[in-house]
């Protein structure tokens, strides 16, 4: 469950309207793990990750996705912001640079950082293939 301020979705109610009250955040699962609940979850300011149940665990992002810090393509986010959970693998955040892996569109591991006082490409983001 979540409430609060949701100005950049960090909610995960599919809205950008605040709640006074706490409501589900149902996260989106395989079709084998059709009881699938969280068995961690952590929020920043204006983010929030969940790891599921069963094995393997899979990961989960929402909120505000400026810089890659969620680790998914700004492409797949309206205005850079995820209002429900989307599924990530293994996500390391840190208070000013965020570290995460996603899968790509051809199955590959893909590791994102962001680099807000460096002069990299990708808008302040690093982007590597992973072997």
């Amino acid at each position: 469950c979540s409430w609060g301020e949701n100005n950049c979705g960090q909610l995960g109610h599919d809205n950008l309207t605040s709640a006074v009250t706490p409501q589900v955040v149902p996260l989106p699962h395989p079709e084998e793990e059709l009881n699938l609940k969280a068995s961690r979850v952590s929020a920043g300011s204006d983010f929030s990750f969940a790891v599921s149940t069963g094995s393997p665990a899979h990961y989960y992002v929402w909120g505000n996705n400026s810089n890659y810090r969620l680790g998914v393509p700004l492409t797949e986010a309206e205005n850079g912001i995820f209002k429900s959970p989307k599924s990530v693998i293994n996500p390391i955040w840190g208070n000013s640079s965020e570290i995460i892996v996603a899968h790509n569109k051809r199955g590959k591991n893909i590791a994102y950082k962001t680099n807000l006082s460096s002069e990299v490409a990708l808008g302040g983001v690093s982007k590597y293939e992973l072997q």
